[in-house]
């Protein structure tokens, strides 16, 4: 199942190989896509690559800080997580764009959900 850019499964397909999903390279779409394999759980991308406003060469994200209300900054482009369930991993790669340029070091604090 694949609901805007979140996906999930509930086990292997038919002959026993897992999914494979392939990333999209955010800064370059020539470069290979990075392959994860999926047998059961979610993924879930947040990212800012399709969805900003450019206004007098300023690109603006769609994600807004909660305490300025206004769009984030330094915040990596692209975030994809693997987690049990699309609510979970959609939540956390959202948070992690929340974070700045801190997502990185929040991701590697967070203890993912089984």
């Amino acid at each position: 199942m694949n609901c805007g850019g979140d996906l999930a499964c509930n086990g292997r397909r038919l002959n026993g190989e897992s999914w494979k999903v392939g990333i999209e390279p955010i800064v370059d779409a020539t470069k290979a896509k990075p392959i994860i394999a999926l047998s059961s759980g979610a993924l879930a991308t947040s990212e800012d690559s399709q969805r900003f406003l450019l206004k007098n060469g300023i690109r603006y994200s769609h994600v807004l800080n909660t305490i300025t209300g206004w769009p984030i900054t330094n915040a990596p482009r692209s975030v994809t997580i693997a987690a049990p369930t699309c609510i979970n991993a959609g939540i956390i790669s959202t948070l992690a764009l929340l974070q700045g340029n801190e997502a990185e070091d929040f991701l590697e604090s967070i203890e993912m959900p089984d």
